[in-house]
């Protein structure tokens, strides 16, 4: 397990924006979102896209891309908005926000660039099994010095 957790802080950080140009996998495995060094999020992808005739299957590059998307109806994008975005408004837009001149559609675009703009991520092919195991016991106890993931901590 240890291996694993080294594999994951010694992997060259990619821009999440690059993800269709990057080395994810499209296989099983694990990963980890950055913001600079801030371990923000990590997460696994279980399913192997060989072996389903589920056509949204497509491994850790697919789980890759709901984040780099941005929807928020998830949790990483949801997160995003409250910690960095939200806080970052001007007094202009914390108003239009506030009465509705600044939509849902217009914060995900928000949510959506800062991403794009701050987001890296680390990852690993493995098994289901150890990527499932792995993700526990960093969500439980840390990722070696990198310490605990800030928005999906256990």
């Amino acid at each position: 397990m240890e291996d694993l957790q080294r594999r994951l802080l010694d992997s060259p950080k990619e821009p999440l924006k690059n993800l269709s140009t990057s080395t994810a996998p499209s296989s099983p495995g694990i990963y980890c979102l950055w913001h600079g060094s801030s371990f923000l999020y990590v997460g696994i992808a279980r399913v192997d896209p060989t072996e389903t005739t589920n056509t949204q299957a497509a491994g850790v590059a697919g789980r890759l891309n709901t984040y780099r998307r941005c929807r928020l109806t998830s949790d990483f994008a949801i997160a995003c908005a409250f910690r960095f975005v939200v806080p970052d408004l001007t007094a202009d837009q914390r108003q239009a926000l506030s009465d509705g001149r600044l939509s849902v559609r217009d914060v995900q675009a928000l949510v959506r660039n800062w991403v794009s703009e701050n987001v890296d991520f680390t990852a690993v092919a493995v098994d289901a099994a150890t990527a499932a195991a792995a993700e526990k016991a960093i969500r439980m106890t840390g990722l070696l010095n990198a310490g605990r993931p800030a928005f999906n901590p256990l």
